[in-house]
């Protein structure tokens, strides 16, 4: 087939970069010829590699360490204390796009050595350590396998089809092991009876011996190997509830509804009598404990109460089902810019872009989270993955990388020019919102170290996002985020009235639909 060259003035006239390689009038080897086009793969990718390799060969010889070049073990921190003024200083960038899967497996393999030397060396100081020694000797021996852990879990997310990194991924799932001693739980009990059981040092404790006690540690040798086996057997009912996503839904084999209810009995079954060998009337009552309602009939009440007033509000509004369109009023950086101005407002935080992210993606953006103060102090960071890829995970979702810096991933419809705007839907700017709730929340309570935001309850784990979403529906916020976006017009009234009234019809039927499901 004949290629037919449109004209470069053309071209640049109308700007150039993210060109679509599917147009079939432009052969690879004349884009490269334009003045600022950006090069996509494979000839990108074959750059790069070559770059790679060189790097890490000379990372080698210049320190005698297979393990130097490997990005993963670079995302690790120093295993000091979280205390320190060191903390406070913005760290720089890890290269992520010169990850690859053999850098997890090979990160796994390391991290799993230096955590079993490490608790070689602790296990007999154990019995000589005082609460908040044993606190911060585990808390430093978790950290590395944390962090691996993490970044097996973005790997998992982002290469959802990718045979080498699904591989790499269950290697590490299936050979990280974590110590869950006897040992390790009768120090933290012996410790948890020295405490004020009301202090953050006493709630710490309790949350790590509920981890363990969880796992069946506490039990007798006899009655673990039970709880262990019906473990497994759990996984295996709720492994047919679950269709990765590299598995196309069309390829899915879907179970009958007698075999479904056959394996929900079946997890019931199982999850009431590991519930009575750890010490519960029912598996209700161990799902209750540490929340912050304990009782059944309290969540009965609640939902009963929810309902009730929901029926009475669905009654008096109209049915609206039709999409309010509002691309052409936000855009992507128009949204971040809002939502920045609010952080700062509410929280005193300043949120810059980092020019160099080396993200796991081209399309990847890292913003680092700083104190308004005049020492400008570094508190976290963050990236964003905001477009949507056929290789990443659907999922909109925020998760940690390290103790102060996660992700987002978002699933916006990605420009064709990389010099345009990025339009986005309201769906998007409210999952925006919603995660960036999140990342508040987890970076914001990293005060002293990984593990003291956790010994809140999980019921709070939707607070702040639920409390950053809401601002998108505010009236002025919406013009904000449109006059920020560019928007030549703003958005009118009557459309403001028609998103405002869908939110609450559309909060009114979840909350009718949460609180029957579990009726």
């Amino acid at each position: 087939m004949q290629i037919v060259t449109p004209p470069y003035e053309k071209m640049i006239q109308y700007g150039t970069g993210r060109l679509a390689l599917r147009n079939q009038n432009l052969c690879f080897s004349q884009l490269l010829k334009l003045p600022s086009f950006r090069p996509r793969p494979p000839q990108r990718m074959f750059r790069k590699t070559h770059h790679r390799s060189f790097s890490y060969l000379w990372d080698v010889i210049q320190s005698g360490n297979v393990f130097a070049s490997n990005p993963i073990l670079k995302l690790i921190p120093e295993r000091t204390n979280y205390n320190s003024v060191q903390r406070y200083s913005k760290p720089t960038p890890v290269d992520l796009s010169s990850m690859t899967a053999s850098n997890l497996t090979r990160a796994a393999s390391q991290v799993q050595k230096e955590y079993e030397e490490a608790w070689r060396i602790l296990m007999p100081k154990l019995n000589d350590l005082g609460p908040e020694e044993l606190l911060e000797n585990l808390d430093q021996l978790e950290s590395a396998s944390l962090v691996v852990d993490n970044v097996a879990s973005l790997c998992h997310h982002m290469h959802v089809f990718n045979d080498s990194w699904i591989r790499a991924v269950h290697q590490v799932g299936t050979d990280f092991e974590h110590e869950q001693s006897r040992e390790l739980y009768l120090a933290l009990l012996e410790s948890y009876t020295k405490v004020d059981v009301g202090t953050e040092t006493g709630r710490l404790l309790r949350k790590h011996l509920n981890q363990f006690e969880l796992r069946g540690v506490h039990l007798d040798t006899e009655v673990r190997e039970m709880f262990l086996n019906l473990e497994a057997s759990k996984i295996e009912f709720e492994s047919k509830f679950i269709i990765p996503e590299e598995v196309n839904e069309q390829d899915s084999t879907s179970s009958t509804t007698k075999e479904q209810l056959q394996s929900i009995y079946g997890m019931l079954a199982i999850r009431q009598k590991q519930a009575e060998l750890l010490g519960y009337d029912t598996y209700v009552d161990l799902a209750l404990d540490g929340r912050t309602i304990s009782d059944a009939n309290e969540i009965h009440c609640l939902h009963n109460e929810v309902a009730k007033r929901a029926s009475l509000a669905l009654e008096s509004v109209e049915n609206e089902s039709k999409k309010i369109d509002l691309t052409s009023h936000l855009s992507l950086d128009g949204t971040l810019q809002g939502l920045f101005a609010i952080a700062r407002a509410l929280f005193g935080v300043v949120i810059s872009e980092d020019e160099n992210p080396n993200g796991w993606n081209q399309d990847v953006r890292l913003f680092h989270i700083t104190a308004g103060d005049v020492e400008e102090r570094w508190i976290g960071s963050f990236y964003i993955d905001a477009y949507k890829r056929s290789t990443k995970t659907r999922s909109t979702l925020m998760a940690p990388l390290t103790p102060r810096i996660v992700y987002m991933n978002i699933n916006a419809k990605a420009p064709v020019w990389d010099d345009s705007p990025s339009p986005v839907c309201l769906e998007d700017v409210v999952a925006i919102f919603h995660e960036f709730g999140h990342v508040l929340q987890f970076i914001l309570a990293r005060d002293n170290s990984w593990y003291r935001p956790d010994s809140s309850s999980i019921d709070i784990s939707e607070v702040m996002p639920q409390f950053m979403e809401h601002w998108v529906f505010e009236e002025s916020m919406l013009q904000t985020l449109a006059h920020i976006s560019g928007s030549a017009t703003p958005i009118p009234d009557e459309v403001v009235t028609a998103i405002q009234k869908q939110r609450r019809n559309e909060k009114i039927e979840e909350s009718l639909r949460r609180v029957t499901s579990f009726s």
